[in-house]
C-alpha cells in the first residue's frame, strides 16, 4: 500500500529539478515526515527510488514526530470520523468526527477523550496498538457502538484515532443484504431468497415423506400490459399483485417474486395435493379480480403450476424444475389455469431438461444447420424461392428434430438467438449461392421468426446490417410470421412489420387458415404472402369442404393483389388441381425434401430446373403478372 501512495505522489511531484518539498503522508495509521534537506542529488527518477530516499533520510536525520498541522492536513481528505488527541484531550477532529458525536464544528476540540469514548484504552507509547470495540458517548447521551484504531507517535504521545461506526456497518450489510435477496420492484423474497428457504426446509425434514408444496404464478401477456401502457404501469400492476399474495398468504407460506410477474409460493404446511391446488386457484382468482391503476381499470389472468414433493424430489432445484414444468403446461393448455406436476410425465421432464441444456451448447458450438426447401412456380415447377429451416444434425448427443427444439427454445428463451443465427447464415448461403452460381441471381430465401424476436427493433438493425453485409437487396430476405405471433395484437409487433415493409421486406403469413383472425391480419397488416397449410392441402381432393376452403383463400388472395404459395405437395394431383385454382407458388415432397444449403445447386443441375429460372412465363414470387 506505501509503495502505491508513493508512486502516486512521484506522479504529482514537480518535474523540474530534484527538490522534493516537505510533505506528510499518513498511510494505514502511519506518519513518515520527510525533511526539507533531501539531497538534490539524490536519484528521483522513480517511485521507488523515492521511497528509498525518504526512508534513508529520515533513518538518518531522526526527526521529530510531526506536528499536529502536518497530521490534518494528511489526514484532510480521509471520509471517516477521526480525532487527534493529545495529554488526553482532543486537538483536532474532521466534520465527520463532529457530526458522529453530535457536535458543531470544532466544538470537540479541548473535550477529554474519557468523556467521548467509554473506557479509553491504554494508547500510551509502548502499548500494543489493536482495533478495539468501544462505547462512544455523543452529546445527547446516546451510546454508539464503534470499532476504534489508533496510531501512538512515541515521542511526543499524539494519537490519531479513527472511528468506524458499528450501526453504519450493519446498516450498510443489510443494504447489501436486501440487494441480493430482496426483489427491488415488489420487496418481497427474490429468486435467490425462495432457493436458500427451501433449502433449509428441505434440511429441516425428517424424512423425505414429509411432504413441501411450491406454487409457481405467472402473469399472463404481462408484455401485452407493458407494451400497451408502459412499463411504469406494468410495475405498479405487479406492486399491486404482489401485495395481493402477500396479504392473503398464511404465515406458513413464503411468498418470493422471481422475476418477470412470476410469484412463488412455497410452504412445507401442504397436507396433500387437493389443498394445495385450492391455494393455487385461490391465488389467480386474487390476480383476475380488476386492478385500479392510476386512471385506468386492468383486466388479467394468470397461470399456475403446482408441486408437491415427493419421495422422488430431494432437493429445491428438482421442486424448481418440476413446478415450471406443470406452468409451461398451463401455459401451453390455454392460460388462465393451473395444472398440478404429473410424477408420471417426469422421464419427460428429464426429457425436456436435457434438451434445454444441450440445445444451449449446440447454439454455442455452432452445431445448428441451416437447410434449405426449394419453393417452384406452379405452372413451370422452376425454382423461385427456397425456406430457410433449421436442423440440428443427429450424430450429435441429445439432438431432436424441430417440432421439439423449437418450442424448447421457446421456453429457454433463446427464440430470438436462434433466429438471429438462422438469418445471418441464411443471408450467408444466399449470398455465396447467387456468387457462385450466377443461375440463382434472383433466388429468395424465406425465414421463419419467433413472435419474440418480432417484439423488439433488433430485427429490423439486423436485416439491414446481413443485407448490407452481403450486398443482398430488400426483397431477398423474406419474413415468414405465424398467426400465433400475431394472437396477443402486440402494438410493437405492429409496429416492427410495418417498418419491414416500409423497407421493403416481403411479409408472408405462414400457416393461413389454422388461426383464429387470419381475414383481419391480412387486411390490417402489410402482407405480400400468405402459405396455405399442409392441413387444407392434404385434404383438398377428397373433402369438399376442405376444397372450398382453399378455393376460397386463392379467391381472396387473387382479389387483394398477395401471393400464394401452398405447403405440403406430395404428388401430381395436387399440383394440377391447386395451380387450375390459382396458386402461384409450391413447396413439398413432391418437388424436393430440405436439403442442406450447400447441396441446393446439385439439385437443380440434376431436375434441370436452372434454364428455366429466367423464363419470361414464370410468375415473379410476390410480384404477381395475371
Amino acid at each position: 500500500m506505501l509503495d502505491i501512495i508513493l508512486h502516486t505522489c512521484y506522479k504529482l511531484l514537480p518535474k523540474a529539478g530534484n527538490y522534493v518539498p516537505n510533505v506528510a503522508i499518513i498511510c494505514d495509521l502511519r506518519a513518515i515526515d520527510v525533511p526539507d534537506n533531501l539531497s538534490s542529488a539524490t536519484n528521483l527518477s522513480s517511485a521507488t527510488n523515492l521511497s528509498s530516499a525518504i526512508n534513508a533520510a529520515t533513518v538518518a536525520a531522526t526527526p521529530a514526530d510531526p506536528s499536529v498541522e502536518c497530521i490534518v492536513s494528511g489526514l484532510q481528505y480521509a471520509p471517516s470520523p477521526w480525532l487527534v488527541a493529545r495529554h488526553g484531550s482532543v486537538v483536532a477532529s474532521n466534520a465527520s468526527a463532529n457530526m458522529l458525536f453530535g457536535y458543531p464544528q470544532a466544538n470537540l476540540v479541548g473535550l477529554p477523550l474519557a468523556m467521548l469514548i467509554e473506557d479509553v484504552p491504554p494508547f500510551g507509547p509502548g502499548h500494543q496498538v489493536e482495533p478495539v470495540l468501544a462505547w462512544l458517548h455523543t452529546k445527547m447521551g446516546r451510546k454508539i457502538r464503534a470499532l476504534v484504531s489508533a496510531h501512538v507517535f512515541k515521542q511526543s504521545g499524539t494519537l490519531v484515532l479513527l472511528l468506524v461506526d458499528c450501526a453504519h456497518m450493519s446498516r450498510i450489510e443489510q443494504g447489501l443484504r436486501n440487494l441480493a435477496f430482496r426483489d427491488a420492484l415488489t420487496g418481497l423474497p427474490n429468486a435467490h431468497a425462495l432457493m436458500q428457504h427451501m433449502g433449509a426446509a428441505f434440511a429441516a425434514r425428517k424424512t423425505d415423506l414429509e411432504p413441501v408444496g411450491l406454487v409457481l404464478i405467472d402473469v399472463d401477456r404481462l408484455r401485452l400490459v407493458n407494451d400497451a401502457h408502459g412499463h411504469s404501469t406494468g410495475d405498479k400492476l405487479l406492486r399491486k399483485i404482489a401485495q395481493r399474495i402477500k396479504e392473503r398468504a398464511h404465515p406458513s407460506e413464503y411468498v418470493a417474486h422471481r422475476g418477470d410477474g412470476q410469484f412463488a409460493v412455497f410452504s412445507a404446511a401442504y397436507a396433500n395435493e387437493h389443498e394445495l391446488l385450492n391455494r393455487a386457484d385461490q391465488f389467480l382468482t386474487l390476480l383476475a379480480a380488476p386492478h385500479e391503476l392510476d386512471d385506468r381499470r386492468l383486466s388479467i389472468t394468470g397461470s399456475a403450476g403446482a408441486v408437491l414433493s415427493d419421495a422422488a424430489v430431494r432437493s429445491p432445484q428438482q421442486l424448481l424444475r418440476s413446478a415450471d414444468v406443470a406452468l409451461y403446461i398451463a401455459k401451453d393448455r390455454g392460460r388462465n389455469r393451473c395444472e398440478m406436476f404429473d410424477p408420471a410425465v417426469r422421464a419427460t421432464t428429464r426429457r425436456w431438461l436435457n434438451i434445454l441444456t444441450a440445445l444451449e451448447r449446440a447454439l454455442r458450438n455452432r452445431e445448428l444447420e441451416v437447410h434449405v426447401q426449394p419453393i417452384v412456380d406452379a405452372r413451370s415447377t422452376a425454382l423461385v424461392g427456397a425456406e430457410a429451416l433449421l436442423r440440428w444434425p443427429r450424430h450429435f448427443p441429445d439432438s431432436c428434430g424441430p417440432a421439439e427444439f423449437i418450442p424448447a427454445s421457446e421456453v429457454l428463451g433463446i427464440a430470438p438467438e436462434i433466429d438471429r443465427y438462422v438469418i445471418e447464415e441464411a443471408a450467408r448461403w444466399l449470398a455465396q449461392l447467387r456468387q457462385s452460381h450466377p443461375a440463382l441471381g434472383s433466388l429468395c430465401m424465406n425465414i421463419n421468426v419467433s413472435a419474440e424476436t418480432l417484439r423488439g427493433s433488433a430485427l429490423v438493425e439486423l436485416l439491414r446490417s446481413v443485407r448490407g453485409q452481403y450486398r443482398l437487396e430488400a426483397g431477398a430476405l423474406r419474413i415468414e410470421i405465424t398467426e400465433t405471433a400475431l394472437l396477443s395484437d402486440c402494438p410493437s409487433i405492429r409496429e416492427v412489420l410495418h417498418e419491414l415493409a416500409s423497407e421493403g421486406t416481403p411479409l408472408v403469413l405462414d400457416d393461413f387458415g389454422t388461426g383464429y383472425s387470419s381475414l383481419r391480419h391480412v387486411h390490417d397488416l402489410p402482407i405480400t404472402g400468405l402459405k396455405i397449410d399442409k392441413f387444407f392441402v392434404d385434404r383438398s381432393l377428397r373433402d369438399p369442404r376442405s376444397m372450398a376452403l382453399v378455393k376460397s383463400i386463392l379467391a381472396l388472395a387473387s382479389a387483394l393483389g398477395i401471393a400464394t404459395t401452398a405447403e405440403g405437395v406430395e404428388n401430381e394431383d395436387q399440383r394440377i388441381t391447386l395451380m387450375r385454382l390459382g396458386c402461384d407458388t409450391m413447396q413439398g415432397y413432391l418437388f424436393a425434401r430440405p436439403m442442406p444449403a450447400q447441396d441446393l445447386p446439385e439439385w437443380l443441375d440434376g431436375d434441370g430446373r436452372s434454364t428455366l429460372l429466367n423464363a419470361t412465363n414464370i410468375t415473379p414470387y410476390f410480384g404477381i403478372q395475371r
